[in-house]
């Protein structure tokens, strides 16, 4: 059997020793795909699969409120201070919102935009 794959990279090599212009484009559109395929999976490591920073991850919860004529929103920080308040059902409620603001710095350079979040916990 070892003989066998032997033989078959020998076979391998010397035809593509044959066509350089095409064992180049193997060679890339392998790297590539490889490259890929990596960062993909990291993305994916990183996002999904990778547990959250929490010890009990699967005890989070994700409210928002719901308006039937208007669909989901975002819960307003009056409504948020009222159910912590309120509360006998979680451990504890932390709020956070989402944003964007612009920063510029002091010499002069033009303003740059960026993503904030606040978060609401008392």
């Amino acid at each position: 059997m070892l003989a066998d794959v032997l033989r078959d990279a020998r076979y391998g090599v010397r035809q593509l020793a044959k066509s350089p212009a095409f064992a180049v484009v193997a060679i890339l559109t392998l790297a590539l795909g490889i490259g890929a395929t990596s960062a993909m999976f990291s993305v994916i490591n990183g996002v999904l699969l990778r547990p959250l920073p929490f010890p009990e991850p699967d005890s989070l919860v994700r409210v928002n409120e719901v308006v039937p004529q208007y669909g989901r929103f975002s819960v307003a920080p009056a409504t948020f201070f009222d159910w912590r308040v309120q509360n006998t059902s979680f451990e504890r409620i932390v709020a956070a919102q989402s944003g964007s603001a612009s920063f510029a710095g002091s010499n002069g350079s033009s303003p740059s935009r960026t993503r904030t979040r606040r978060r609401w916990s008392r």
